[in-house]
């Protein structure tokens, strides 16, 4: 077998199987969604160090502008350290700058709920201009589990609705 029916072998395989493999705890890589329907794009994962470059695309009824570019970070924890420790839970974290210099953050964990990934976290939203200073603080939570896949490569950054 020479090395051009090879590659033409390979390249359809490879292609097939990143785009049906669902992302998982352990490799979170893909496009998450939340029930409010926002819409998180990690990409580009190192594996060495856990920092990832992603997006994040703010719900329609919220902000219509967007995807905005952000980096994160995830921790894989293989087996629990700990005696009778449960299986441990992927740990995650991301950063939005947005246009008005606001910045938000979420932190949190990922783990499998009824046998789904899921991503739950904390955020934080810190705004530089406001009205009274208690304002610059907004928090709350999200959960994320995997877009839903329609037997189609999951969409990207450049195919979301824009305002």
């Amino acid at each position: 077998m020479n090395i051009t029916r090879i590659l033409l072998y390979l390249i359809p395989c490879t292609f097939f199987t990143s785009t049906i493999l669902a992302q998982n705890c352990q490799s979170p890589a893909g496009l998450w969604t939340s029930n409010s329907g926002a819409k998180l794009d990690i990409r580009d994962i190192n594996p060495d160090t856990g920092q990832f470059t992603g997006s994040f695309k703010s719900p329609d009824t919220l902000f219509k502008d967007g995807p905005h570019m952000g980096t994160g970070y995830v921790g894989n924890v293989k087996e629990p350290s700990l005696p009778g420790a449960e299986q441990p839970a992927s740990t995650v974290s991301f950063t939005v700058k947005w246009p008005d210099q606001s910045i938000s953050s979420w932190n949190g964990y990922c783990e499998l709920k009824d046998g789904t990934p899921s991503i739950t976290s904390l955020w934080l939203w810190v705004r530089p201009e406001v009205n009274k200073y208690i304002e610059h603080f907004n928090t709350g939570y999200t959960i994320f589990t995997p877009y839903p896949k329609n037997d189609e490569k999951q969409p990207g950054p450049s195919s979301w609705k824009q305002g």
